[in-house]
């Protein structure tokens, strides 16, 4: 996990968070942390501000205390892959003593979770558990077919 002090790199000065309730949940739904979600639209290629945009997944989790510390912490997940608004309700305990005074800010990463996440499905190996790895072959099919489904909501270089 990488936590970070600014998501100002991430929008233009003038761009505007819009937060709504949500809940958080942790895998198979033990954990429940409420917060404030949203979405802040930015160019999916920083160096091509008018090009293709995606949508940044946000939570905030308020602090405890009613008037919070000014300096909420920003919290990126690691993984690779993994959202911070999807991993967070397992792992709030960890950050108790920091949520008590202080606002916690999750944003998926481009790519991962509710940021135009990039997953491709996994090739189907057959029912047979003799079935062996991949050849060579099945893996460029799969790697193929990946990439088509990634252009579809990507810029994806060759």
């Amino acid at each position: 996990m990488i936590a970070a002090s600014a998501l100002a790199s991430a929008a233009p000065a003038a761009a505007h968070l819009a937060l709504a309730p949500c809940e958080l949940r942790s895998s198979g739904d033990l954990m429940l942390v409420k917060a404030e979600c949203g979405r802040l639209p930015v160019p999916q290629n920083p160096a091509d501000p008018h090009g293709r945009r995606i949508d940044l997944a946000v939570a905030v989790v308020p602090a405890v205390r009613t008037v919070p510390r000014p300096d909420p912490l920003f919290v990126l997940a690691g993984g690779p892959g993994e959202a911070a608004t999807t991993f967070y309700a397992g792992v709030a305990s960890a950050f108790a003593l920091i949520h008590r005074d202080r606002d916690i800010v999750l944003v998926d990463q481009r790519g991962t979770g509710g940021s135009n996440a990039l997953d491709c499905p996994q090739p189907r190996r057959g029912r047979h558990a003799d079935a062996g790895p991949p050849t060579r072959a099945q893996i460029v099919a799969a790697t193929e077919q990946c990439l088509r489904l990634l252009r579809k909501h990507a810029h994806v270089r060759d």
